[in-house]
């Protein structure tokens, strides 16, 4: 049957470059495409570790070369496994997206991986890997979209994930292991390429020091010490609970302004830099802010005597 993705009468995938030979055209991926994966390595691409997101890493890393990047194929494929010599057929076209939702859907019953220690991680991980690879959405292109997809949505969960020091020969027999849903091969190679991300490198992390740093600008000009101030408590406070921010953590900070004997009008004063209160009026701000200090105040009679030191 023709393969609409190939020059008639060969095997090599129709392309930007419109180069008829195999080996050129490998090279002009192993120009452009680790290039863009570079990019998504400093920038990820954000979504919900779903089909479309996917799609949407496989169109950056193979933008350069393919008209139909990140397009889900519609011809039927299949590898030969290089061990048994037997064609092994991926997902036919038809019913990609059926099956895909079944596989993204094991993803956000698993909370996106998160809240799981390393076994944990890789156990869910190479089952969601493996059966990605079933389905292999695109025409060419999948390990490669895969493996980024997977390094993302590990992120997300807290890891690190590099396959770098995994042969190609190793993630083929893992690969056909898993067709057969015997991931432990799969799982085997992640628990080797992962490991857990400093605090400072979590996505929930930076984001809430992000907003932190938004609400710290404004009003910054006039005061910029309480700013720092701010600043300083609000990381600490970050990193005692793991990089997850909430709002109520405002009062731990007052409290340990207090505790260090700074004035309650300063401790006002720089809660109003809190992402917290984004969008509030200077007055509106004031009133929160003294009221949270007030609220500290009266839970910790003893550190009363902080409203009178200067600091």
């Amino acid at each position: 049957m023709p393969d609409k993705y190939t020059y008639p009468d060969t095997e090599v995938l129709k392309n930007k470059f419109n180069v008829r030979d195999t080996l050129l055209l490998h090279a002009y991926e192993r120009k452009y495409v680790p290039k863009r994966a570079v990019e998504l390595a400093e920038n990820p691409i954000a979504g919900n570790f779903d089909l479309k997101h996917l799609q949407k890493i496989h169109e950056h890393l193979f933008q350069d070369i393919y008209t139909w990047a990140g397009k889900v194929r519609e011809v039927d494929i299949g590898k030969v496994d290089q061990l048994t010599e037997q064609l092994q057929i991926f997902c036919p076209s038809q019913h990609i997206e059926g099956f895909s939702e079944d596989i993204f859907s094991v993803i956000r019953k698993a909370n996106y991986l998160k809240d799981m220690d390393k076994d944990q991680f890789a156990h869910k991980a190479a089952e969601v890997l493996g059966e990605m690879n079933t389905l292999h959405l695109f025409r060419e292109g999948n390990g490669r979209a895969q493996r980024e997809f997977m390094r993302e949505l590990a992120k997300n969960a807290g890891y690190e994930l590099n396959f770098d020091g995994i042969s190609k020969e190793r993630m083929i027999e893992a690969s056909v292991a898993a067709m057969k849903m015997d991931y432990r091969l799969l799982e085997d190679m992640i628990k080797e390429s992962v490991k857990p991300l400093g605090m400072q490198q979590t996505p929930e992390y930076q984001k809430r020091m992000q907003e932190i740093e938004k609400a710290a600008a404004i009003g910054s000009v006039r005061n910029p010490m309480l700013k720092e101030l701010y600043n300083s408590y609000a990381k600490d406070a970050l990193m005692k609970h793991q990089g997850e921010w909430k709002p109520e953590l405002d009062k731990e900070i007052a409290f340990t302004m207090k505790k260090n004997g700074i004035t309650d009008q300063r401790i006002s004063a720089a809660l109003g830099h809190s992402p917290s209160l984004l969008g509030l009026s200077t007055v509106e701000k004031g009133i929160k802010t003294r009221t949270l200090v007030r609220e500290v105040t009266k839970e910790h009679p003893e550190l009363a005597i902080s409203r009178g030191m200067s600091r």
